[in-house]
């Protein structure tokens, strides 16, 4: 072959072998090639295959740590066309905790050793896990298939790199603390997970003083400290530990809870008076918490008395006033904070000093010679310990200096003797005498008494009226007069007097008697008591600290200043007061009256108790015994009767007592349970007639309301009169008042109802009528608070003053512990500010449109240069409320901010609607949902936010679980912010999870109308246990949609059409109505006040529109944002009286409403003038005029305050004013519109 064609031949098999590299076989041969360009030359070439290297072996380990493993492998057979360049480590990973079976998961991640040899190291891995390895070869060609997967290899343990996460840190005692977690991520904890290392120490204390608790539980999610000292910092640190050591730690700060104080140390007496003392101590050594003050108790007679100082100064002194002298009192004294009350001090027994003694009676002065005088006294009724002195002071009648002759006494001597010498004849003297009793305290110190009465004597001869007189000493006399001869025939004359007066007095006795069984029963008759009623201190005869209407507020601010120590004093001083005041109570402690009371230590005074008449000649019927007393109201003595709860023995007693007292109004403030305690028996018959000794009740209805509920009953006698004639009719209607709003613990949260409560009651009782006969539990609290706030509601119209101090104090000489707790004392002034501030408000349905017209006139009693209007400061007062973050606790919790559509408008805690946890997942139990009152019931209405896509589930959950069967929707559906909450379509459904729980909520039909669509819902209810194959429970629900409400409703009068479908909807299912708009707000809120005070109308004929947009307010602040909100309420109940409840057109129309603001008036101001009555001088009453002088005053408007009521319809029978007219271009008498 040539040269050149050998040289094209070797070229030609190069590209040839290139062209043939991806060849899978290899194979040898020859290319016989007849290329025509090539002409005639033929080669023959040789052909080789290339393919990829064939799989390593089993890669094998060599040697691990913690992070890495080393590998080693044989190397596949060789291949000397196509040698091995490299090599790629795939790895595969599982959990140590995984099953052998469970296969590996292999990175993505691959690794190139880019060199031949056939080991190498893997980094970067994770501790305590198991990998598996496998190799794949490389040439030019590509990689091969991977080898045989390397036997697994547990990387070795490090200590762990993560913390566990703390979920929950709080004390749960003062001597605990409770801690829960989340355990860190597996993959950090690097080796066999062996459980918790919990330690704590005071925060104060080094490090070494820590307390390390194991928890060898790797499951463990919480764990409580005990064993703590009380009210301190903790440290508490928690990490996780494995085999190879402890991970790092996470530390929280904890405080226990307050616990008892210890002891007040060093208690001392520094002095000592009749009636007071004072003592010192220092501060508890462990005070335990923030000490709040101390309470000093002091026992005398087994009665405990307690004086409470909240003051936490280090060292204190107190002064405990009004004791009895020389009485001996256990004093101890215990601190406290605002959870606990300490330990006491060891207790110190002190005496009072002794008291000087009361006056002595002479009861002998004669005359024994011309110059000597005979003196004989007695030792004064009233003294302590004993009389130790007595001065003995005479003069002549023409001279001023009195002489002084001191006689000192042994033995506390009863009868006392004694002669003047060397006086002067023929004179006339004055005598009178004082004792004196040594002080305790002081050796020096003497305690004088009154002087005696002067007397008076004639010193002459021959004067002598005792002749003989032989001193003798006896253990009782100084001087006895031996010479009783000549004395006989008095001291004979004396003693059968006295036998013939007693004898007397038991014969008339005995007749008396015997009358008294003999007579008939009369009806008619009064009895009171047996004989007059001792006289009480009057409490309105002056008006010393009396505080005027305007000066009210301020005063109970000031009272609650420093936490409210302003009532303690004031009720404290009270409480002293009766304390001192020892009535006597001897019928309630007679043991056949002990069984009818109710307490034992609550008891009927005598002078006050009411005594009902005899019922015949029957002895054991004659005065039968009630737990009960007459108390004094405003300028009307036995106003009131407070009575204990009735219990079953004295059932009949207590009809009689109503029929006998002609009572006509009940007042109850308790309910039969509270706290699974009776508080008081069923008295009445809960339907029909029953009999109650000889008095037959009947209940003719029963009226349930929101705060209260209204019994109407007729009682009539059974027993004849023998046939005498009565003026009194044979048969009474009696009206029970039962509150039903007081909390079974404290005071209740607004004054408001109470205050309607108590006005309504009183003045349902006519002039003529008997006492109002008020009861709670024991007669005494609550009772009290009733009795209390009517007398001075009563004394504001007639007065215009509050004098709540005085009257209380007088009112406890009549019943024993009336207005029981200071929290009583500080709601009564807080009650009456309130009555006083808001006025009346109840306005009839023939004002309405003559009161809605007069709160937007202009008050020029304002002293401002700009004054407001009326309705201005209505609307100020009733949205002045703000409560504190305190009781946002739930809504503003950060799991549950996202549940509120604004944070504007929340939930408050006192309020809000509780859901049922359905899962430990914090704030399971939280809905932007509000309960809101009625006229018929306190949780009438719920009003909500329209639920959000992630609240929906819990949104029909609360319409589950509260039985809700109406709901009223506001809000339009812009599928975008106010999604629809039910399905599309009839028969569809949709599931919602809640928990543990599931919900079906179906549609089956809608019913269209020109103002709302109505949406008939079945809502299923599925086990909660997944074992459970019982069939779902359902409830069916309606919807009214009405998004135009009220904003399209015309005429305005239409606005109670959606009311009055949706309550005869209600009345027929019953339970709560769900009110929803956009943020649970204005609209809503306006839904439920106009059907309450639309109820309200057809109860009692007027409403209070105040009132109930007032405690809207407290349940949902924020809910009124402008007084044309609250204005409209007033409006749209204008239009409903104005068409007599039908909807005819009216002439308010809510467009001319809108776009003519209803408070730009003409013709209205406000002046004020002064008017007096007999009792009251220079009182501000406050009325309404207008320019042009015309109608009669409908009602008054507030803030006036409350003014003397008998002025006011004083005023309006002399024609003294209106409360305000529209000038002649008005023709709306209310001014909700200008057409």
């Amino acid at each position: 072959m040539e040269p050149e064609n050998a040289s094209i031949a070797s070229l030609f098999r190069s590209l040839v072998a290139c062209a043939l590299l991806g060849h899978r076989r290899k194979q040898s041969g020859w290319l016989n090639n007849q290329n025509t360009t090539l002409r005639n030359m033929q080669l023959a070439i040789p052909i080789r295959e290339y393919d990829v290297p064939q799989p390593p072996g089993r890669p094998m380990t060599t040697g691990f740590d913690s992070r890495s493993v080393s590998l080693t492998w044989a190397k596949p057979r060789k291949n000397p066309d196509s040698p091995v360049l490299g090599y790629i480590v795939t790895t595969g990973w599982r959990s140590v905790k995984a099953d052998d079976e469970s296969g590996f998961q292999y990175l993505e991640q691959e690794l190139h050793t880019n060199s031949t040899e056939t080991r190498y190291t893997v980094n970067n891995l994770q501790p305590y896990t198991v990998y598996s390895f496998r190799v794949s070869a490389m040439n030019i060609v590509g990689r091969s298939k991977p080898g045989k997967n390397s036997y697994p290899t547990v990387t070795l343990m490090e200590k762990p790199s993560g913390k566990p996460r703390v979920t929950a840190a709080h004390n749960t005692s003062s001597t605990s603390l409770y801690l829960s977690w989340q355990a860190p991520e597996t993959r950090t904890i690097h080796g066999q997970f062996l459980g918790f290392k919990l330690s704590y120490r005071p925060r104060d204390e080094p490090e070494s003083k820590a307390v390390e608790v194991p928890i060898e539980n790797p499951s463990a999610t919480e764990y409580t400290i005990d064993g703590l000292e009380t009210y301190t910092q903790y440290l508490v640190s928690l990490k996780v530990f494995n085999p190879e050591g402890n991970g790092p730690e996470t530390i929280v700060v904890v405080m226990t809870d307050e616990g008892a104080p210890s002891s007040p140390r060093n208690v001392r007496l520094l002095s000592v008076t009749d009636s007071s003392f004072q003592v010192s101590w220092w501060e508890p050594a462990r005070a335990n918490g923030i000490l709040q003050g101390y309470r000093i108790y002091y026992l005398h007679n087994n009665v405990t008395s307690v004086q409470t100082v909240k003051d936490n100064k280090s060292a204190m002194i107190e002064t405990l006033a009004r004791l009895e002298p020389y009485t001996e009192y256990k004093l101890w004294i215990r601190a406290y904070t605002t959870k606990n009350e300490g330990k006491p001090s060891e207790p110190i027994y002190i005496r009072t000093d002794v008291k000087a003694p009361g006056e002595p009676l002479v009861v002998n002065l004669t005359c024994q010679n011309g110059n000597t005088m005979f003196l004989k006294w007695l030792r004064p009724k009233i003294f302590y310990r004993t009389v130790d002195v007595y001065h003995v002071m005479y003069r002549p009648e023409d001279q001023d200096t009195w002489e002084r002759q001191v006689v000192e006494t042994v033995n506390n001597t009863v009868n006392h003797m004694m002669y003047l010498n060397n006086l002067t004849t023929n004179k006339v003297y004055d005598l009178k005498i004082q004792a004196g009793t040594h002080s305790q305290v002081g050796d020096r110190i003497m305690h004088f008494g009154d002087f005696s009465e002067t007397r008076r004597l004639l010193l002459q001869p021959g004067c002598e009226a005792m002749r003989t007189f032989s001193p003798r000493s006896t253990e009782k006399d100084s001087i006895i007069l031996i010479n009783l001869e000549e004395h006989f025939g008095t001291i004979a004359g004396i003693v059968c007097g006295s036998l013939g007066l007693l004898l007397a007095v038991f014969i008339f006795l005995i007749l008396r008697r015997y009358s008294q069984d003999n007579s008939y029963y009369y009806p008619q008759e009064k009895y009171y008591g047996h004989g007059p009623t001792p006289e009480l201190p009057g409490w309105d005869s002056n008006d010393e600290g009396a505080i005027p209407v305007h000066l009210f507020q301020k005063h109970v601010s000031e009272l609650h200043m420093d936490q409210g120590v302003g009532f303690s004093k004031e009720y404290e001083e009270i409480r002293a007061d009766s304390c001192l005041d020892e009535y006597a109570a001897q019928d309630s402690q007679h043991p056949e009256n002990v069984d009818r009371n109710r307490y034992p230590n609550i008891v009927a005074y005598d002078h006050t108790r009411v005594r009902l008449r005899s019922k015949g000649p029957s002895k054991q019927d004659k005065d039968e015994y009630l737990n009960a007393n007459f108390v004094d109201g405003f300028r009307r003595p036995r106003a009131y009767i407070a009575t204990q709860g009735p219990t079953p023995g004295t059932f009949n007693g207590f009809w009689r007592m109503i029929w006998e007292q002609n009572t006509i109004v009940i007042a109850m403030i308790t309910h039969l349970f509270e706290n699974g305690k009776p508080k008081c028996d069923l008295y009445w018959p809960d339907a029909g007639s029953e009999t109650y000794g000889d008095v037959v009740v009947t209940l003719i209805r029963e009226d349930v309301l929101a705060s209260y509920t209204l019994r109407t009953f007729t009682i009539r006698r059974l027993r004849s009169n023998g046939g005498k004639s009565s003026k009194e009719p044979q048969e009474k209607t009696i009206y029970q008042y039962h509150f039903t709003a007081w909390p079974d613990h404290g005071v209740p949260l607004h004054a408001l109802p109470l205050v309607t409560f108590v006005r309504n009651s009183s003045h349902a009782t006519p002039v003529e009528g008997g006492p109002i006969v008020v009861h709670c539990s024991a007669g005494v609290g609550r009772t009290g608070c009733y009795i209390v706030i009517d007398a001075m509601m009563r004394q504001i119209e007639a007065r215009g003053d509050v004098n709540v101090f005085s009257f209380l104090k007088h009112i406890r000489a009549q019943r024993n512990h009336l207005v029981q707790t200071e929290d009583q004392y500080s709601f009564i002034h807080d009650a009456l500010a309130e009555a006083i501030e808001s006025g009346e408000t109840h306005i009839n349905r023939g004002c309405m449109p003559r009161y809605i017209h007069s709160l937007q006139c202009i008050d020029v009693t304002d002293d401002k240069n700009h004054p407001s209007k009326i309705l201005e400061k209505q609307y100020k007062i009733l949205s002045t409320y703000h409560p504190p973050k305190s009781q946002y606790s739930s809504a503003l919790k950060i799991f549950n901010q996202h549940k509120n559509r604004s944070p504007d408008l929340l939930a408050t805690d006192s309020s809000r609607v509780y859901l049922n946890p359905t899962s430990e997942t914090d704030g399971s139990d939280y809905i932007n949902a509000s309960w809101l009152l009625g006229f018929f019931d306190r949780r009438e209405f719920i009003i909500a936010q329209h639920p959000l896509e992630h609240t929906m589930a819990t949104f029909w959950q609360m319409v589950w679980e509260q039985e809700i069967h109406v709901l009223t929707l506001l809000t339009s559906i812009d599928g975008q912010e106010c999604l629809p909450f039910w399905p599309n379509g009839p028969g569809m459904g949709i599931f919602f999870n809640v928990g543990y729980q599931k919900m079906k909520v179906s549609l089956l039909d809608e019913l269209d109308t020109p103002m709302w669509k109505a949406i008939r819902i079945s809502l299923e209810h599925y086990p909660t246990s997944p074992n459970n194959s019982a069939p779902p429970t359902s409830r069916q629900v309606w919807i009214f949609h009405a998004p135009s409400w009220p904003q399209q409703c015309s005429p305005l009068s239409t606005v109670f059409d959606l009311i009055k479908a949706i309550d005869e909807e209600h009345q027929s299912l019953g339970g709560p109505i769900l009110t929803i708009d956009r943020y649970g707000g204005t609209q809503a809120a306006t839904f439920a006040c106009l059907m309450s005070l639309w109820h309200q109308l057809n109860f009692e004929g007027g409403c209070d529109v105040f009132q109930m947009a007032k405690l809207y307010h407290y349940a949902r602040p924020g809910t009124w944002k402008t007084q044309e909100d609250y204005l409209f309420m007033y409006c749209a109940l204008e239009a409903f009286v104005t068409n007599n409840g039908t909807t005819i057109p009216s002439p308010v129309d809510i467009e001319q409403w809108r776009s003519n603001p209803p408070y730009q008036l003409n013709g209205c101001v406000r002046v004020s003038r002064v008017y007096t009555d007999g009792s009251t001088v220079g009182q501000r009453v406050s009325k309404v005029y207008s320019e042009q002088m015309g109608d009669s005053v409908c009602g008054r408007i507030p803030p006036d305050g409350q003014e003397s009521a008998s002025l006011l319809r004083h005023a309006e029978l002399n024609g003294l004013g209106v409360l305000c007219v529209s000038s002649s271009a008005t023709n709306s008498t209310s001014g909700c519109s200008s057409s």
